[in-house]
């Protein structure tokens, strides 16, 4: 996501937006979207399917548009665009460049807008990332470095049908079948707020042991690392609500893959949940294990604690709030809850002990209530 803010003030005209796709160094294909500033907006939304052709670059105009040696591609709808010499910019590359920041072995499309070979890093392309030494993948795959932030990011291509097999996986057991829906929620700790990287929805009646692939890498498909943190959710049934209670399952402090396994009937750890009176400030946190009744995790005020590492006097917090964990598909006052969140369909309702019977009682009401009416 790129935020362009008009300038100030408004240049007369109309604007556009182009996209353009490289492998490493050689254009692959480009976008244009032309869009008509409005007097009452800053900036405007732009959301598009970029849809590759079934020909492949390079297409060259059959008439070279560009100057000064600039190399010119074609589109299906004629539309072109002047890919310039070094030292040229312009749409016809008709206007000199001047304090280029791109180094000499990129592509310089303006001053400060370079297009980096395979390996070097934005913005300038000066800095190499080594990351991908002979053993950083497996032999299956090939290692390709990452342009971007973090120095060392890389990704491992696979290069035959069977590299799924070593992903990492977690596996639950339990004795009896679950009678309410559980749910996983596996966080990553990136930045200021705790990421949710998975979430695995055990539906009623679920035949143990379960297990699922985890999932290591981010929504932009670059390398991650397992999660950190992993917790549970059930769902209880009352008499006319949903007591919703949350455990914590695992702390993963190594980076190395691992599988991990739950035993529900043994390692359910509650996190008990301080009452308004019992809640203290963020600062004195740290010292609460020290007297601590209720278990080794507990829930305040947007914070998740846990006692026990590396410190059992001592309690690390990190911000947390349930999120998407809810949603809006069930009736009758089910409780509705939410699974993968890639996947709509993905969900379980959780009915109040009473709920049957509320319905029963309100159809007898309406059918007791209702009048005849002969025209």
């Amino acid at each position: 996501m790129t935020h362009l803010i008009y300038p100030r003030p408004k240049l007369p005209g109309a604007f556009s937006v182009r996209i353009e796709t490289y492998h490493f160094k050689e254009l692959v294909h480009f976008w244009e979207y032309p869009i008509s500033p409005l007097d009452f907006l800053p900036v405007l939304r732009v959301a598009k399917v970029l849809r590759f052709p079934a020909r492949s670059f390079p297409w060259f105009c059959s008439h070279n548009y560009c100057e000064n040696n600039g190399t010119c591609h074609q589109r299906e709808d004629n539309r072109f665009l002047c890919i310039c010499a070094n030292g040229w910019k312009g749409k016809l590359c008709e206007m000199k460049t001047e304090h280029i920041h791109c180094a000499s072995h990129s592509l310089a499309r303006t001053e400060t807008i370079c297009v980096c070979p395979q390996g070097y890093l934005e913005p300038y392309c000066y800095v190499q990332n080594l990351k991908c030494q002979p053993h950083t993948c497996e032999l299956s795959k090939t290692c390709i470095p990452q342009s971007h932030f973090p120095i060392y990011g890389h990704i491992c291509i696979c290069n035959t049908s069977d590299c799924n097999v070593d992903r990492p996986v977690i596996s639950v057991h339990r004795q009896e079948p679950n009678q309410s829906p559980f749910l996983l929620q596996l966080l990553q700790l990136t930045g200021d707020y705790p990421t949710i990287r998975q979430q695995i929805l055990i539906q009623p009646l679920t035949s143990f042991p379960l297990i699922k692939t985890i999932k290591t890498r981010d929504r932009d498909y670059s390398i991650g690392e397992q999660p950190e943190i992993g917790l549970l959710f059930t769902f209880e049934p009352n008499a006319y609500s949903i007591e919703t209670t949350l455990y914590l399952l695992f702390i993963n402090c190594s980076n190395a893959m691992r599988n991990f396994s739950v035993d529900l009937d043994l390692q359910l750890n509650k996190c008990y949940v301080l009452p308004e009176n019992q809640r203290h400030s963020v600062t004195l946190f740290g010292s609460f294990c020290q007297n601590f009744t209720y278990g080794t995790c507990f829930i305040s005020d947007g914070y998740l604690c846990y006692c026990g590492y590396p410190n059992k006097n001592h309690s690390n917090c990190l911000s947390y709030q349930r999120r998407y964990t809810v949603c809006s598909y069930c009736q009758n006052q089910g409780h509705c809850v939410q699974g993968d969140l890639t996947n709509r369909t993905d969900f379980a309702c959780v009915c109040p002990k009473a709920s049957k019977y509320q319905t029963l009682e309100t159809l007898r009401s309406r059918k007791s209530s209702s009048t005849s009416l002969v025209i």
